[in-house]
């Protein structure tokens, strides 16, 4: 089953035709199996010479995990290939129903493979710091997504922005740095890095432990996308999106 659900979402995304949920019929009522599909599918790809270049991480505020029942957050896979350059553009017909948000990237020195790491250890791994426009997307009809729907499907994992000014942990207070995304000149989403779980570093510092307890493990160079310091914003065709975070510099996506 874990195979062919995986596949469906495969297809589905290269199609971009969206299938409908899986979950609530198929019986998949834990997140274990949400995630073997997951892997199941990541593993698919990778064969067919896609990378995983790092993780996303979600549902990292309590609204979000409350809206989908759940108190703890989610993660997902970072393709090579999913990577727009800051200043570009991208087809909007070439994704199904995409959200934007404004993050903090997280850019590994070393290994993360201590199931004991100490919040401390795990900042000293850090290279450096970076701001990010993730644009996640559904293949699921309407985003009308159970958890294990949503865990199943990469964690809404699709594309995203990294800026080009890599700062040092040190220079910036992640905790306090205010977000704003822009869609046409507008401001539609706002938010502080509080908001990710309090600061972004605690939700890199739960992924390392999640990830071993999983089996897994974080690797030197791998890049975290640590979660939403404001509301989603949707993006549609023409629309031209703008993100500032404080102490790093703008980062600007066209949907052409």
């Amino acid at each position: 089953m874990n195979d062919d659900i995986a596949e469906r979402l495969r297809i589905a995304q290269e199609d971009r035709v969206p299938i409908l949920p899986f979950a609530t019929e198929l019986g998949i009522d834990d997140i274990d199996t949400a995630y073997a599909i997951q892997n199941h599918g990541i593993a698919s790809r990778t064969a067919n010479g896609r990378k995983v270049i790092g993780r996303k991480i979600g549902l990292t505020s309590i609204a979000a995990q409350t809206q989908l029942g759940f108190d703890q957050p989610i993660h997902g896979p970072l393709f090579a290939d999913g990577e727009i350059l800051n200043g570009g553009a991208i087809e909007a017909e070439s994704l199904i129903a995409p959200i934007l948000e404004g993050e903090i990237a997280l850019v590994l020195d070393r290994d993360i493979d201590d199931p004991n790491v100490s919040i401390e250890e795990f900042s000293n791994a850090i290279k450096y710091v970076l701001p990010a426009i993730e644009i996640a997307d559904s293949r699921i009809k309407n985003w009308e997504i159970s958890l294990f729907d949503l865990i199943a499907d990469d964690s809404a994992a699709a594309r995203y922005l990294l800026g080009t000014d890599p700062q040092q942990l040190s220079n910036i207070d992640l905790s306090a740095c205010q977000m704003e995304l822009n869609q046409n000149g507008k401001t539609l989403s706002s938010g502080l890095g509080e908001n990710c779980m309090g600061s972004p570093l605690n939700a890199g510092h739960w992924l390392g432990g999640y990830l071993i307890e999983q089996g897994g493990a974080l690797r030197a160079g791998d890049i975290l996308l640590t979660g939403a310091l404001g509301p989603i914003v949707p993006a549609y065709t023409g629309d031209q999106i703008e993100c500032t975070i404080t102490g790093f510099g703008p980062l600007s996506v066209e949907f052409v």
